[in-house]
């Protein structure tokens, strides 16, 4: 099922690792498959690998140091659609 165009969420994470990858998991299962964008707050834990690696279709947007709830404005600017959500990774 193709997801919806209209609908981007916008999940900001630092070092939770496994949190993360639990959260993107449920994204994926929701029925109406929201176009998934995940800010990466400077992790030293091999988040960005493991995003990757797991969940080639998701927009990964790396920051060199972690900006606290700031990244999600990276995260913001990045979202092509007219309705975005916000998240953290252990949502």
């Amino acid at each position: 099922m193709k997801g919806d165009p209209r609908v981007s969420v916008v999940v900001l994470t630092h070092n939770r690792r496994r949190e993360l990858l639990g959260t993107l998991e449920r994204l994926q299962a929701l029925p109406e498959r929201p176009r998934a964008l995940v800010v990466d707050n400077g992790s030293t834990d091999g988040t960005a690998a493991a995003v990757a690696r797991r969940f080639p279709g998701i927009h990964l947007i790396p920051l060199r140091r972690n900006l606290g709830a700031a990244g999600r404005n990276a995260g913001l600017l990045s979202a092509d659609t007219p309705y975005v959500a916000l998240s953290d990774d252990d949502t």
